[in-house]
């Protein structure tokens, strides 16, 4: 907040382009990982987000207001969205195997 953003600067193509590139590094190093579900996670974790960010642009475009209840999912998306990336990634590599959304939607 308060300073250019980068799609003002250098336009919506190079910063959509960018930001693709990127998502397909982070997709590269998940690969690296070989495990057969990391980049199951990855995916489902990201179209989590996306699923969020696109409801959230839905009611910004067109004035709606949501729920609180549907406010309150979409944060858990998008939030949840790379925090469960970061911790799903962690537990496919340990020992403990407990489900932690619960927890991860307190935070």
């Amino acid at each position: 907040r308060g300073f250019p953003v980068a799609h003002s600067i250098y336009g919506i193509p190079s910063v959509i382009s960018s930001a693709t590139y990127v998502y397909l590094l982070g997709l590269e190093k998940v690969l690296t990982l070989d495990h057969p579900d990391a980049v199951k996670l990855c995916t489902r974790q990201l179209l989590e987000l996306h699923q969020g960010q696109g409801l959230d642009i839905y009611w910004r475009d067109d004035y709606t207001c949501p729920t609180e209840e549907e406010c309150k999912a979409t944060v858990l998306q998008k939030t949840g969205g790379l925090l469960g990336l970061a911790v799903g990634l962690m537990l496919l590599f340990s020992d403990y195997k407990e489900d932690l959304k619960p927890l991860l939607n307190t935070l």
